[in-house]
Formats: C-alpha cells, structure tokens, sequence
C-alpha cells in the first residue's frame, strides 16, 4: 500500500511540474494557475492518498517471491512511476497544445485543463488499487474508504466546476455539455494507457504468479 501511495504522490507531482515547464518550454500560457494546483493536490488528491492505507491484501500476495520489506521503490515499482508519469504528462500537454490551437480563451483552456487533470487522477487512484490486476478485474468495493474518497473528490471537482464562488476563487469559468464530455474522454483515454503500462511492466510477475 505504501508502493502505490509513493507511486500516485510521484506521479502526480511529475505530471503538474512537466506540463507546466512544457508550456513554458513552448511559449504557451501557463496550462495551471498555483491555486488549482494547490486545489488538485490537497483537495482532490489528499483523501484518496489516505484511502490507499485501507487498501485490503491482495489475493496472489503469498504466491509472490519475498522481497526485501524496504525495497519500497522497487524497479517495477519505479518503472510503473516513471512511465505512467511520461504517458499521462504527453496525454494531458497534447490536450492542453490542442486548446491552444482553437484559440479558446486562456481561462477557458486552464479550465479544462485543470478538470482534465483532476478527473485523470480519480481514475487513476482507481486504477493503482492493483498493479498487477486491471481495474474491470478489481472489486471497486473492498475498499470502502477509496469509494467513498473518490466520492469526495468527485464532488469537490463539481464544486470548483459549478459553484460560482468557489470557481471564481480558482480562476475558472463555466464549462458546456460537450467540454465535459471531452474532460471525461480524456480520463478514460488515460486510464487505458495507465492500464496498458501496469500490463507490460508487470506482466511477469503475473506470468509467475
């Protein structure tokens, strides 16, 4: 549980820090305000970081070779980071350099960006629950905590999107039917590489097992 703790803090941080020197890299406006930031990691990410420590046992853990107990970081797990960190960061720039070329107003473009950013990492907080099972697998409710921490999220998500006080604190403007549509297309696009990884970076340990 520690691993995938240490992978999901990792792996978010590295995307907001790649995509924001992306854009300064490109000469583009920047693709996140501080505050959003601050709101994606505190508020939106904070409690399924906590949900992790609930995570149940998995059930192929006795049939898996020993390993050393603070080998934390362990090369797969490492690897699963980096990789993961790579894809999802290449995803959501390409998002960003595709708003930015309909011309699309610079609060607008943040905006979506911000709810892209934040609906990946739901889905993939779902997703690390098992790096070696993929997520339609998984029993979403054997960790309660995580369902109801992606509720929590969920909702905080909706009320920086809809709630005009909150959405004025954080720079953001109202989003259409459509540009939800396209925010959720991303996720899953997402998660599809992020299950695609987890495949091939463990895919033999799951030979083994």
């Amino acid at each position: 549980n520690l691993k995938k703790i240490v992978t999901y803090l990792l792996s978010s941080s590295f995307i907001e820090i790649s995509v924001v020197i992306g854009a300064l890299i490109a000469g583009l406006p920047l693709p996140l305000l501080p505050a959003q930031i601050l709101w994606a990691n505190i508020v939106g990410e904070g409690f399924m970081n906590f949900a992790f420590v609930f995570e149940p046992k998995e059930a192929d853990l006795l049939n898996r070779s020993p390993r050393k107990s603070r080998d934390i970081l362990s090369r797969e797990v490492l690897t699963l980071t980096i990789v993961a960190a790579i894809v999802t960061s290449a995803l959501l720039f390409s998002f960003f350099y595709l708003l930015t070329l309909q011309g699309l107003p610079v609060e607008k473009i943040q905006t979506l960006v911000f709810a892209a950013l934040s609906t990946g990492g739901i889905f993939f907080a779902l997703a690390l629950r098992n790096f070696r099972t993929p997520i339609w697998r998984m029993d979403h409710f054997a960790n309660k905590a995580l369902v109801f921490s992606v509720g929590l999220s969920s909702l905080a998500l909706m009320y920086a999107l809809f709630l005009p006080p909150l959405r004025d604190l954080l720079h953001l403007v109202p989003l259409g039917v459509g540009e939800i549509g396209w925010v959720i297309c991303f996720g899953l696009v997402n998660l599809c590489a992020v299950e695609i990884v987890k495949f091939f970076v463990f895919q033999r340990h799951a030979k083994m097992s």
